[in-house]
């Protein structure tokens, strides 16, 4: 099962970790442009390995920034590493 990692909060059995950061990002190729959906989904997979090193099992509340740099894009994100019991 992926780990959850969500906007908002969630209902149910939780106790909070820490705060964790995770910056995802794709560069523009010869004859291509950045792709976002690359820069996002690197992103989640650092908050998820982050969450997971500290014993989390979700990552709620997270907030997600997107910056354009001159060859690419860089997706950044913090949240909060959960364990959900």
């Amino acid at each position: 099962m992926e780990m959850l990692v969500v906007t908002g909060p969630i209902s149910g059995n939780w106790e909070p970790i820490d705060s964790i950061l995770g910056i995802g990002s794709s560069k523009a190729g010869w004859a291509s442009g950045a792709d976002i959906d690359k820069a996002f989904s690197d992103c989640k997979d650092v908050l998820r390995n982050r969450a997971a090193a500290i014993g989390g099992n979700a990552v709620i509340n997270v907030d997600y920034e997107v910056r354009n740099f001159d060859n690419g894009i860089e997706v950044i994100a913090f949240g909060t590493a959960v364990r959900v019991y």
